[in-house]
């Protein structure tokens, strides 16, 4: 965990992004709506899933 990186589309509890991290494509999701762009860190890692939040 811990992991940064910049949103390529917008994302919000009800329509997750997709980010390719070490070679595996993961789902990406959060509690709150994230502009694209912005800058997101990994705050927990499930199979398949990252959940994050901005990076402040």
């Amino acid at each position: 965990m811990g992991h940064r990186f910049q949103l390529e589309k917008s994302i919000s509890p009800d329509e997750p992004g997709e980010d390719v991290y070490s070679g595996i494509s993961w789902k990406v999701v959060s509690d709150q709506a994230i502009a694209k762009a912005a800058h997101v860190k990994v705050a927990k890692a499930n199979v398949g899933q990252l959940t994050v939040k901005p990076d402040e």
